[in-house]
């Protein structure tokens, strides 16, 4: 066996979706199959999709996924256990990132497969149901063919895309999260827009069409390919072989002394919850006080300002815009819910030692982080305020515009605030999965359900072209609040209950290893 091979066949099996046995494979499989099928069938069955919109934005949704995995993997081996011993093997450092693209891009045929079986499936549906009429199955042979060799030969370029994560970590270069974010949402992006456009209504459209598919496919293999090999080179060098130095003092904040004394007698004066939400705010403070991130801070509210105070009168961009700045912070928050319990592992057995019940644990860690990210939003609303009453105050728009776009803003901001709550307790039923090798195949359609928000707000909250002096949905947010709440609080103890199985996967994942 190479040492790529067996580089490969260790990275492969950290994800490995038959270790829990053949099956819990099966289940994680036939539950990812039918959440597509049953995406789609939400997403087309009221309207004329063509055949390539299922695929195309199945594309769409794997690239972001596949692009998702590879930043993932690449962070969590920055506090894996087992860094240092992978970092010291006797071998350069890119056959290490050769063999997690490799693993990575196993994992990416698998969920491909399955995306493609869901797309084929939704074919059977709607030709049954008469959405498809005098469609060859010709056509449905190339589509697939055409959409698999791109995923085929894009998953190399997301994947590289993804593991410059690796390089962001250190110095100046966190001055690029904001673009590597953005880097990484793109696709998502890109789906949530398809899937608002005019190709829903049955309209082919030619540049997405199985002939364009092959031709995109070629130029990625003439250029992708050879782009991805020279990022692939500078990652090993800007990120592996400085991968050693990174030490997370967040995870263990490290205060100034005087300021790490006060902390703890705060800590000794102040109850349970609130000892546990300090503690969690400091160390998201840590990521705040970093001067990389002041500048990006500072940048995006400055960027802010001066979009809205430009554009006033451009209705679709200014919506457009309000509903980014607000969405994609809750995004990054959930997100970062779901990593947690990875990037945090090592403090997890000291976290559970408290003297405090492990609903306090769970509760003060989203609260900390739903502070942070409304803070950002309030930082956020006041240059957005901010450029309109300074483009208002020039005479670049008028008042009843102004007044408009308040009640769509105030509706927007609420619905990303529910977003918020929703989505980070939605996230702790992942530890109740956990219990059972057959439900632990829905902790990636969870997964997949809260990365793909933005795309469910816009169908469900947002009109398809928003218009200033259309009514907000009022009464549909106060529906879901009203149902929604009540239903992420259950999440809570029921995931509080069950925290300790994290360690115990852990656990059994070594032990597995060593026989």
């Amino acid at each position: 066996m190479t040492a790529l091979r067996a580089l490969t066949d260790l990275e492969y099996s950290r994800y490995n979706p038959f270790k829990w046995g053949q099956k819990s494979f099966l289940g994680i499989t036939v539950a990812l199959f039918a959440l597509l099928l049953g995406i789609g069938w939400y997403l087309f069955h009221g309207r004329q999709p063509s055949l390539q919109t299922p695929f195309t934005a199945g594309t769409f949704l794997m690239v972001g996924i596949i692009m998702y995995l590879a930043s993932v993997d690449m962070l969590l081996f920055t506090v894996h256990s087992s860094r240092e011993w992978i970092l010291n093997f006797p071998h350069p450092r890119k056959l290490l990132l050769y063999a997690k693209a490799i693993s990575l891009f196993k994992h990416g045929l698998y969920l491909a497969s399955i995306v493609i079986a869901a797309n084929i499936g939704l074919y059977v549906l709607f030709n049954l149901t008469g959405h498809y009429e005098h469609l060859l199955f010709k056509e449905l042979i190339l589509t697939v063919v055409a959409h698999a060799l791109f995923m085929a030969s894009i998953f190399p370029l997301a994947i590289v895309c993804g593991l410059l994560a690796g390089t962001i970590l250190m110095g100046w270069k966190m001055l690029l999260f904001v673009p590597f974010s953005l880097l990484w949402l793109s696709p998502l992006m890109a789906l949530s827009t398809y899937l608002n456009s005019t190709a829903l209504n049955g309209e082919q459209l030619q540049y997405l069409s199985p002939s364009y598919i092959l031709l995109y496919t070629v130029g990625i293999l003439l250029i992708g390919w050879p782009l991805s090999y020279m990022l692939i080179h500078w990652i090993a060098k800007a990120g592996l072989e400085r991968m050693s130095e990174i030490r997370y003092n967040f995870l263990a904040v490290q205060l100034p002394i005087v300021k790490e004394q006060n902390t703890i007698k705060s800590y000794r004066r102040s109850s349970g919850f609130q000892a546990l939400y300090q503690l969690e705010r400091s160390r998201l403070q840590y990521f705040e006080r970093l001067l990389p991130i002041k500048v990006i801070k500072g940048v995006v509210l400055a960027g802010a300002f001066i979009l809205f105070y430009l554009f006033p009168e451009d209705d679709q961009f200014v919506l457009t815009l309000t509903k980014m700045q607000f969405i994609l912070p809750v995004l990054v928050a959930s997100i970062w819910i779901m990593c947690k319990s990875g990037v945090e592992h090592k403090q997890l057995n000291w976290r559970l030692s408290f003297p405090h019940p492990r609903l306090l644990l769970i509760t003060s860690s989203i609260v900390a982080t739903g502070v942070t990210v409304l803070r950002l939003h309030l930082m956020l609303s006041i240059a957005t305020l901010a450029g309109i009453g300074a483009a208002l105050a020039g005479g670049r728009t008028n008042f009843a515009s102004v007044t408009d776009y308040l009640h769509w803003f105030a509706y927007i901001f609420l619905t990303s605030a529910l977003m918020l709550i929703l989505s980070l307790c939605l996230v702790q039923i992942s530890y109740y999965l956990m219990k059972s090798k057959i439900l632990i195949g829905l902790i990636f359609p969870l997964y997949m359900i809260i990365a793909l928000q933005q795309t469910i707000v816009n169908n469900t909250f947002l009109p398809e072209n928003i218009q200033i002096g259309q009514t907000p949905n009022w009464l549909l947010l106060g529906w879901v609040t009203l149902i929604g709440l009540p239903l992420a609080a259950a999440c809570l103890p029921l995931g509080a209950r069950y925290l300790h199985l994290v360690i115990a996967q852990s656990n059994e994942t070594v032990n597995r290893k060593k026989h």
